[in-house]
């Protein structure tokens, strides 16, 4: 798949037509500008400086003295206010691994969402990720924007910017600016490795920018490009202590086979199906099977165990990170075209290829696709070897197995996620007059997503049961285990080394070929894309009107856009029942949107140090209708030293195409009655609007104070300090009720979640149980059903699994949040006799965050609390920063030399029912020394995580408290 093939013709046309701008930066951004001379985001006016929003911004110096392995960890390590999650943790594995659905990494300011951020590349919109996430949102995966070489700097918004750049941008604006104007060559190589093995190394990259005049200075170009690449690294190789248990069996007592379940997995075959069945473990579980590994053999849980009797498995080895390729381009062109014509073009692709493996056992093959099972005949070769060596199969003889998805030793499998992404910008500015100038702006984007995943093919795994296995088995006319035609055997004794005997009319071992049939891994296809055109026309005015503090200037102007998505799936996935882990097929979806927009902004100049800021913006969704949107601030320059400011405005966000849809059906794994975990029941799940979905709305304010210090005092440099209150309240907030939404209160209610009733007005995790009764007084209502199925005693619970029969995740508007928080920075830099020290401190405090767990309760405060049921990272720390030290050497032979220490720390989240620590608060230190060679090298070697912190957390994630090493080489000439 390559999203060139399908553009190339439309981005020649765009190129043919107009020789394409932006309308940030018209003019070179070199490498000295001073930020007086730069637009800064939170304003369509050149020459507007200060922001009255709270902004921050990053540079690529930030970049090279704090490096991370893609920009996303960047971001979410360097700017507090952002709460993502690091979605690429396959390309970094210093925070732990993630599993999300759709592979991309996007900012979440303020906890609010990542759909509540909007993503620009110099004031322009980019495509959004293809795959949608699991509350129908789509994001900006801001790795696929270019190579972090290109960054020239990052400006983020922290509070909604609607009226200024779109009503979506609701949490805040993350403008990237690339190095415009660069001249001259860089290269950077970058590789992580571990300490315990230094051959090992998780992530390695090669990064090169190119910069250079064109048109006796008329023009411009750069080019960049990254080639990076990630491996899996097996735990064990790294060192690391992991979660599997000793190889001396039979050391353990009765309890502990307890905690053994949760890190490993149990097996026992059923003859017959339902509750009542008679269950037996493996025969051989447990013996010592020649050349057989000791997790692969298994072991009887002993008398007096949870488990008694169960043949209890082993995990497989574990292992951090994913395979991973990404290769990014970016080519920027400017040029004069007349004295009063200026263009410029914006060309990025990215192309990643992510696989991510699991090494399945005999056991916890089990454990991914529980609920599938199927019959093995009693006259399988295998059940009948049993029967011959136990007395306990024996006396099943003539009866037929249930057999419950179970996979061989060794076997691996592979989830894999594949995009490209394309995003062209660009405008042609026009100099009407010395008052009033024109910019035509065009973006078009896209995106495309295929994942991959692993899973059953039932009736083949059901042939391969009956002896019809393989992929060149006629299942019409072949003979069960002869010729092509093979069985599956599921048990230990396939690994016997005489297996390939022939025992009753088949073969213990399984045939070539037989396992790869119906345990695929693609056998579940998903296929996205997302594709935006945009055109904008903005006119920039000088007004001639003039105030105290100077002359009043306007921006006004309009945009269209067009957005479509769509979903298809492979063959099987469309299928009912065809896949185990796909009770009900899905069923392909498309959906557009339009969107027509009017804006304008002022700025008056009331006096030389009060300066009032006024913008508008409407907008007609084809979807959703129209909304307007103002936005009203001030900067107040009481000195030199010190600045006052505040915002107002209002967002608008409408319903994404997918939540609009009516059509998609997925599926979900319920828990079994009294079990520990998810598993054992399969049920298809419904993904619908309620009804008259409403579009999302939030009111903004922010109030804040900058000092700074313009003079040198003695050895004091520099210092400037920054305070900021923001507040974001929604309402109509979007979010998904239904079996999944786990939703809750801090008095541990739930709303259609999986749980048992405790009696006292909440739920306890465990059973499978799941409530109608929206508003938890203890008696069905007339909301819609989370899902179908039998009551038999009318209390809007269903009991057990063979109660239902279809489940419902509705997108409503179910939740009001309202966040207040602060975000602060202190930074300075003194003379000392060992050179310039500079220090900063940047910090983010949640104050509140209010939001309606259970609808119809009352706001309730998930500060310091997890499980809030929306955004992509639900748990709520109250502090998050860093403190950065730098200390660049004077004189002599540390000429050149640098080094610096900096600490990130975060607060403890904990459980809102319970109050007991989900994760625990923690401070890491990374070191790093760089050294400057010939004025052309760079050479800095970064210890991350330098004393080894580890985060309290009942559910350690691998690698949690682990050192890692960052080698960077740069060159520039």
């Amino acid at each position: 798949m390559s999203v060139l093939n399908t553009t190339v013709a439309r981005a020649c046309a765009i190129l043919i037509t107009t020789s394409i701008a932006s309308p940030l930066l018209a003019q070179s951004d070199s490498e000295d500008a001073s930020i007086e001379t730069i637009q800064v985001t939170g304003s369509r006016i050149f020459g507007q400086g200060e922001s009255t929003s709270p902004l921050v911004q990053v540079s690529n110096e930030d970049l090279l003295d704090n490096p991370a392995i893609t920009i996303s960890e960047f971001l979410r390590e360097n700017v507090p206010a952002n709460t993502m999650i690091d979605l690429e943790t396959d390309e970094s594995e210093t925070s732990g691994q993630q599993n999300t659905a759709n592979r991309s990494a996007g900012v979440n300011l303020w906890n609010l969402g990542e759909e509540n951020s909007l993503t620009l590349i110099n004031g322009a919109r980019v495509v959004s990720f293809a795959a949608p996430n699991n509350g129908g949102w789509y994001n900006t995966d801001v790795n696929s924007l270019f190579p972090s070489i290109a960054l020239g700097r990052a400006d983020i918004l922290l509070d909604g910017g609607g009226a200024i750049y779109g009503t979506d941008a609701v949490a805040g604006v993350v403008n990237m600016i690339p190095r415009y104007g660069f001249e001259g060559l860089e290269l950077q190589l970058q590789t992580d490795f571990y300490p315990d093995s230094l051959s090992d190394t998780g992530a390695n990259s090669i990064q090169i920018l190119l910069g250079t005049e064109l048109g006796d200075g008329r023009g411009s170009l750069i080019a960049a490009a990254d080639i990076r690449t990630t491996k899996r690294l097996e735990a064990a190789a790294l060192g690391w202590e992991t979660l599997d248990v000793a190889e001396d069996v039979g050391q353990y007592s009765a309890a502990d086979y307890d905690e053994l379940f949760l890190t490993s997995g149990a097996y026992d075959y059923d003859y017959g199906r339902g509750r009542n069945a008679v269950t037996l473990p493996d025969a051989l579980c447990g013996t010592d099977l020649p050349g057989i590994p000791y997790y692969l053999e298994g072991e009887i849980a002993p008398a007096g165990s949870s488990f008694d009797g169960t043949c209890l498995g082993y995990g497989s080895p574990e292992a951090t990170g994913r395979d991973t390729s990404r290769n990014t381009v970016f080519a920027a062109l400017s040029y004069d075209i007349t004295d009063s014509v200026t263009g410029t073009l914006d060309i990025a692709y990215a192309t990643t290829e992510l696989t991510a493996l699991e090494e399945f056992t005999q056991f916890n093959g089990r454990n991914t696709t529980s609920s599938f099972t199927r019959t093995m005949p009693s006259n399988h070769p295998a059940l009948l070897y049993y029967q011959s060596i136990d007395a306990d199969w024996a006396a099943q003889a003539g009866n037929n197995l249930s057999v419950g998805g179970q996979v061989p030793a060794n076997f691996i499998g592979e989830d894999q996620t594949t995009s490209d992404t394309i995003n062209i910008q660009g405008n042609l500015d026009f100099e009407i007059s010395n008052s009033l100038s024109l910019s035509l702006a065009l973006n078009y984007g896209k995106s495309e997503v295929d994942q991959g995943r692993y899973d059953f093919i039932a009736d083949r795994y059901q042939d391969a049961l009956n002896g019809l296995g393989g992929p060149n088995c006629d299942v019409a006319t072949g003979t069960p285990g002869t010729g092509d035609c093979y069985y599956y055997n599921p048990f230990l004794s396939s690994l016997l080394a005489d297996a390939d005997t022939v025992f009753a009319g088949g073969s213990l071992a399984n045939g070539p070929g037989v396992v790869d049939h119906f345990f695929q891994s693609d056998a579940i296809g998903r296929f996205f894309e997302f594709e935006q055109r945009d055109f904008v026309a903005t006119f920039d005015w000088a007004t001639g009107l003039e105030m105290a503090g100077g002359e009043v200037l306007a921006v006004f102007g309009t945009e269209y856009r067009e957005e479509e998505a769509s979903g298809d799936y492979n063959a099987f996935t469309q299928q009912d029942g065809a896949i185990a882990q796909v009770a009900t097929g899905q069923v392909p979806y498309s959906g557009k949107v339009d969107v027509t927009s009017a804006f304008f902004e002022t700025v008056l100049p009331i006096s030389d140090s009060f300066k009032v800021q006024l913008a508008g913006r409407w907008d007609e969704y084809s979807t959703s209708g129209s909304t307007t949107n103002p936005k009203l601030g001030f900067t107040w320059d009481l000195s030199d030293h010190l600045t006052f400011r505040g915002s107002y405005g209002t967002s608008y966000k409408a319903p994404s195409v997918i939540q609009g849809l009516t059509t998609a059906t997925t599926n979900t794994v319920a828990a079994t009655p009294g079990g520990p975990r998810r598993g054992g029941f399969r049920t298809p799940v419904v993904n619908a609007p309620a009804a008259a979905l409403a579009p999302q709305e939030a009111e903004h304010y922010s109030l804040g104070v900058d000092f700074r210090l313009l003079d040198q005092h003695g050895p004091l440099n520099s210092l400037s300090v920054s305070a900021s209150f923001v507040d974001i309240a929604f309402t109509n907030r979007i979010d998904v009720l239904g079996a999944l939404s786990k939703s809750q209160g801090v008095d541990g209610n739930n709303v259609c979640a999986f749980g048992v009733p405790n009696g006292s007005g909440g739920f306890d995790w465990g059973g499978f149980y799941t409530t109608e009764d929206l508003d938890l007084d203890g008696t069905p209502d007339g909301g819609a059903a989370c899902w179908e199925g039998a009551d038999p005693n009318g209390d809007g619970i269903i009991d057990t699994p063979g109660e239902l029969t279809l489940g419902y995740n509705f997108y409503t508007n179910l939740l009001s949040t309202d966040m207040q928080g602060l975000n602060y920075s202190i930074s300075t830099s003194w003379d000392t006799p060992m050179g310039d020290l500079r220090a900063s401190l940047n910090a983010s405090q949640t104050l509140t965050d209010d939001a309606q767990g259970v609808p119809g309760q009352p706001l309730e405060d998930f500060v310091g609390f997890s499980g809030l049921g929306f955004g992509t990272d639900p748990n709520v720390r109250e502090w998050k920063g860093n403190l950065p030290i730098s200390l660049n050497w004077a004189g002599g032979a540390l000429e050149g030399h640098r080094t610096s220490l900096t600490a990130r720390f975060d607060t403890e989240i904990r459980d809102p029912g319970t109050n007991a620590i989900d994760s625990g608060g923690i401070t890491t230190w990374d070191l790093r020394h760089s050294v400057n060679i010939m004025d052309n090298y760079d050479v800095s070697v970064t210890i991350r995580n330098l004393t080894g912190a580890e985060r309290e957390d009942p559910n350690p994630v691998l690698g949690n408290g682990e050192t890692t090493f960052l080698l960077q080489i740069g060159y520039q000439m």
